[in-house]
């Protein structure tokens, strides 16, 4: 906002400062992680019937000289160098600042990766699923019994489950999410909204060490407590728990990683780290609403309006 400056001049000489219109959108376009305004981004929209197209300038601004865009208004924001975001604004008045951010489409950021770890691109090219991720901080029910020993997991065990659950979560999330209770009991509870159900099996015929439904709220988190799945840091490895949190959260499997990808050495087994590469473009994810569709495409409705996608139930071995 730009201020009137003011005169020591007499009181009847008149004013040579005229003050800025206050009837206007604003808004910035800024990078999505860093928030460092982009200047020269277009931004491109339709007002009752009638096109718009801005240029942004110093400080990434941008101004319309009318006071409220009535209704949804869908816009494209594109600059060199940045993957072009379609989003909406809502009866947005001249009451505030509208941010708008892109992503970067410079190293470390890979479409490419990015289109594995949220589209599903590695294991079912092609699809292009929409963004799932969850937007409340989750709580964990897990089922403490332990099918292989008949008994229920040890102390040592359950302090491994809860660091693994209270470490990923922000570190998956750019910190945006948290783990928001972890508790343990021994029995199958039901589906509950806002919460991710673990439990453990032992089947040694099954090819999967752990499979998990990917980004749903309810969540559900299945490790396999076979002894085909043993690591040398024991039964329950912290860096398969973390991968099965990653798809939790939203995140499929990736060609190369330190946590999601699918080959790994056993001697990993004790990393709940993703690797940077991995970790830039988790937190561009969270970045992003759910329903974001390929490339950078925000649902143009709420959600509750969108059909609904089945769950998906991904294995790993």
């Amino acid at each position: 906002m730009v201020g009137a400056c003011t005169s020591k001049s007499s009181p009847t000489e008149p004013s040579s400062t005229t003050p800025p219109s206050t009837s206007a959108v604003r808004g910035t376009v800024t990078e999505a992680l860093t928030r460092y305004p982009i200047d020269g981004a277009i931004l491109s929209f339709t007002v009752a019937g009638t096109p718009h197209s801005l240029t942004t300038s110093g400080g990434g601004a941008w101004e319309l000289g009318q006071g409220r865009l009535p209704g949804d208004v869908i816009i494209e924001v594109s600059a060199p160098g940045y993957i072009t975001r379609r989003t909406h604004l809502h009866s947005v008045t001249s009451d505030g600042n509208v941010t708008i951010d892109l992503i970067r489409d410079a190293a470390p950021f890979s479409l490419d990766f990015y289109r594995q770890l949220i589209r599903n691109e590695l294991e079912a090219p092609g699809s292009l699923p929409r963004l799932k991720r969850w937007t409340r901080n989750p709580s964990f029910y897990v089922d403490v019994r332990n099918p292989r020993t008949g008994g229920e997991l040890s102390a040592s065990e359950r302090d491994v489950v809860r660091s693994v659950i209270q470490g990923s979560i922000p570190h998956m999330t750019g910190g945006r999410l948290f783990a928001a209770a972890v508790e343990f009991d021994s029995g199958t509870r039901g589906e509950r909204a806002g919460v991710v159900n673990l439990s453990f099996v032992d089947e040694p015929g099954n090819q999967y060490c752990g499979w998990s439904l990917v980004g749903n709220d309810p969540g559900s988190i299945t490790l396999n407590l076979a002894s085909r799945c043993d690591t040398p840091c024991g039964t329950i490895a912290p860096r398969t728990l973390a991968h099965e949190v990653g798809h939790t959260l939203g995140f499929y499997h990736v060609s190369r990683g330190d946590i999601l990808s699918t080959g790994w050495s056993p001697r990993d087994c004790g990393s709940t780290t993703l690797s940077r590469t991995e970790e830039h473009h988790a937190r561009l994810a969270y970045a992003r609403p759910p329903g974001n569709r390929d490339t950078d495409f925000d649902p143009l409705l709420t959600m509750f309006a969108q059909p609904a996608e089945a769950p998906v139930l991904i294995g790993c071995r």
